[in-house]
């Protein structure tokens, strides 16, 4: 009869491990989308990623730009440069920064993805995102905000 419990018990902990089951990992997805006068269309795509203890691990962020008005093809270049300007394409430990620029549809992507756990404090500043270290944001209060301030998020 022990030998029976043991087996069920390690066939349980094995069904936990390969399944992740136990596991509390969360994610929150953000979206905004704001037209700017008819010129551009702007999404916005947020996900943050919540360890066991419903504390922030990751935040990726994802904005797409969309050039809505012919006649503003001119400058396309003026504001990818000047986005590119802002924002440089990087890789850092724990930070990855990446844009894509389609000159001939005119769209643009500026991606950047974050794992607290590998950032440094030092580097997040570079961005103005130090106060991202140590946050005490749950995904509760944090969707609520992230809505508060017009996000749809799921």
């Amino acid at each position: 009869m022990m030998k029976k419990v043991k087996y069920l018990v390690i066939a349980i902990l094995a069904l936990f491990v390969v399944t992740g089951c136990g596991s509390k990992e969360k994610t929150l997805e953000c979206t905004s989308n704001s037209e700017q006068n008819s010129i551009v269309d702007m999404n916005r795509a947020i996900k943050v990623t919540f360890n066991d203890q419903d504390k922030v691990k990751g935040v990726k962020l994802s904005i797409d730009v969309k050039l809505l008005d012919d006649s503003y093809k001119s400058v396309w270049g003026e504001l990818v440069s000047g986005i590119e300007s802002e924002y440089k394409a990087t890789s850092k430990t724990g930070i990855k920064l990446t844009t894509k620029n389609d000159d001939k549809k005119y769209k643009y992507n500026l991606t950047l993805d974050i794992d607290l756990e590998k950032a440094s404090k030092e580097d997040l500043a570079e961005y103005g995102l130090s106060d991202l270290v140590g946050t005490e944001e749950t995904y509760d209060s944090l969707k609520k905000s992230a809505e508060a301030s017009g996000l749809t998020c799921k």
